[in-house]
């Protein structure tokens, strides 16, 4: 099933909707670099074992907003000014964090990834395909998964935290599982973790 879930304490509602999102993959590709978990391995020849280092980086920096206009065949009416600030991606490329900002306009939104958002200020009211109007205000928190679709419309302004993952292949996701059950195996014929001694 595809649709958005809107989180707030009160509902949760899941909308039917299709669609993709090339301009904002776009953009993310223009972001490669991580802010926030920035993970590194290293191999240890002496014992033949791959360590790996977390490093975490926080501060108080001020935000370094980046114009990230709307697809100008998606703006429906208005001039809707849009900014992006990347905070962080995974390792694997698959996942990223922004804060993104957007002026007062009404425009369409597709997305061709999953992408959770928390709104930080301001409203919105996002309409699905089938024209059901949902007001969503600060504190509230959406879930569109990839092949959504919405309309937006920004009365004054809003701002959000958005954490966007590209979903795995099938294929992919598949073979991740194989290798999964192999290392089960594994255990259960002595190769155990020493906490989990073999029985």
């Amino acid at each position: 099933m595809t649709g958005m879930l809107i989180l707030n304490g009160r509902r949760a509602r899941i909308w039917r909707a299709h669609g993709c999102n090339s301009a904002f993959i776009e953009r993310e590709k223009a972001f490669p670099t991580s802010k926030g978990v920035a993970p590194a391995a290293g191999y240890n020849s002496e014992t033949a074992t791959m360590t790996i280092e977390i490093s975490i980086v926080s501060g108080t920096a001020p935000v370094a907003w980046t114009p990230c206009p709307i697809a100008a065949d998606w703006i429906l009416e208005g001039k809707p000014i849009a900014r992006i600030e990347h905070l962080s991606s995974s390792a694997d490329g698959t996942a990223s964090t922004y804060f993104w900002d957007c002026t007062a306009g009404r425009f369409n939104w597709l997305y061709s990834f999953d992408e959770t958002l928390h709104i930080l200020e301001g409203s919105v009211a996002l309409k699905d395909p089938a024209g059901t109007l949902h007001r969503v205000v600060a504190g509230d928190t959406v879930f569109f998964p990839a092949g959504s679709r919405a309309e937006w419309t920004v009365e004054r302004y809003i701002r959000k935290l958005a954490f966007c993952r590209t979903p795995l292949p099938g294929a992919v996701i598949h073979a991740r599982d194989i290798v999964r059950r192999i290392k089960r195996l594994g255990r259960r014929a002595g190769d155990a973790p020493g906490m989990f001694p073999a029985s």
